[in-house]
């Protein structure tokens, strides 16, 4: 069994969007697995896409869930896209359990949902 179930429905708190695993891609290093998840109703200039990589190389294990996105800014007087990426990353030695890993994903989760994260984000404050 995969990471997603495929397709897969995703809610970005207003619609739906369904993505399909497009493949693996290259990875020119040959230390990562990296697997790509496309959203076919989306526009070819949006190239939404969900990105996973997983490089287990060494001791300690890299994981990256990526979103990134080509919109336009409803601010861009020009109307051009733009992109946008979001990021998860986590590195763990590979001994420790999906067990010992979750209440530290969990606290992340939950300091993502925090009223006003992203607009504070977006406005520098530490």
């Amino acid at each position: 069994m995969g990471l997603f179930t495929n397709p897969i429905t995703i809610n970005d708190g207003s619609a739906d969007h369904v993505f399909s695993f497009r493949g693996q891609v290259f990875d020119k290093r040959q230390k990562s697995s990296i697997g790509e998840w496309v959203e076919p109703a989306a526009s070819s200039i949006e190239n939404s896409i969900i990105r996973i990589k997983h490089d287990a190389s060494t001791d300690i294990w890299r994981h990256l869930c990526q979103r990134s996105v080509m919109q336009v800014p409803a601010a861009d007087p020009d109307g051009i896209y733009r992109m946008i990426t979001m990021n998860l990353t986590y590195t763990a030695h590979k001994y420790f359990t999906y067990a010992e890993i979750d209440p530290q994903l969990y606290i992340i989760k939950n300091a993502l949902s925090k009223v006003d994260f992203t607009k504070n984000m977006r406005n520098l404050l530490l």
